[in-house]
């Protein structure tokens, strides 16, 4: 999926419907989260928008009840409950600051464990190599 000219870099299922997508591109100028939404189930995204703007490398997203994380490149972030009105999102909770020291290839990728626990999948150029980072955040912050 490509969502005005930025990749798609990772997405989760709201309980909805709704995928949000994660942006990346190169030279930090991935600001965006994407919602993609099949309002005529016919299995094919009808309405893709932006929900989410100025955001620094927004590639991780993950989803559970009601509220949407967002693996920046220098923090963790959540919008609850994000589906009520996608035209106008809630502020965003930090849920952890990830000090970053310039453009780096530290992209956060995110999921939620049985535990409830927020697991961050740093990837950086020496994961090619075996030795990524997995970290655990509380989602309440």
């Amino acid at each position: 999926m490509k969502c005005h000219s930025k990749v798609a870099l990772s997405t989760t299922l709201a309980d909805d419907g709704t995928v949000f997508v994660g942006s990346f591109a190169f030279g930090a100028d991935a600001t965006e989260v994407y919602a993609a939404r099949d309002t005529d189930n016919d299995g094919r995204a009808d309405q893709v928008r932006t929900v989410l703007g100025g955001l620094t490398l927004p590639n991780g997203v993950a989803f559970r009840d009601g509220t949407l994380f967002v693996g920046e490149q220098n923090s963790i972030v959540r919008y609850d409950d994000i589906l009520a009105d996608l035209d106008s999102p809630p502020d965003p909770v930090v849920v952890a600051e990830l000090p970053v020291e310039g453009f780096n290839h530290s992209w956060k990728y995110l999921d939620i464990g049985p535990d409830g626990m927020i697991y961050r999948i740093t990837y950086t150029a020496s994961a090619r190599a075996g030795k990524g980072l997995l970290s655990a955040f509380d989602p309440g912050g």
